[in-house]
């Protein structure tokens, strides 16, 4: 049931998301934004949203990697898959990690931008 009401909610989201375009740092879930390093590439980075950070201690059981199209909007198609855990009661138990792929300068400082920690 689950992979069935993610596809359809990523696909009803292709038209609206035209007018979008990447943010950095990004508007409304700077508390999700995270960097994950390019190993060998010494300050590149994939910038992502994730909906909780890893923890050994959790029992997660379901996985969602957002992926967008040419919009770029991974704001909003973050924001619809938290809705989807949100609506089959299993927030606690999916990471949804939305990575973004800029087209304009983004340095992980800026990414980052008013989060106390760094979160990789």
């Amino acid at each position: 049931l689950l992979p069935a009401v993610v596809f359809a909610s990523v696909s009803t989201r292709w038209v609206s998301a035209w007018n979008m375009d990447f943010n950095c740092p990004p508007t409304r879930f700077q508390d999700k934004a995270a960097v994950v390093p390019i190993e060998g590439k010494d300050d590149q980075f994939l910038p992502v949203l994730v909906s909780q950070a890893p923890d050994i201690n959790k029992e997660i059981e379901v996985a969602i990697i957002v992926m967008h199209g040419a919009p770029r909007e991974q704001e909003l198609y973050f924001e619809d898959m938290i809705r989807v855990a949100k609506g089959t009661r299993m927030e606690d138990k999916t990471l949804v990690l939305a990575p973004g792929f800029p087209w304009k300068d983004c340095s992980a400082e800026q990414w980052l931008e008013g989060l106390s920690r760094r979160r990789t």
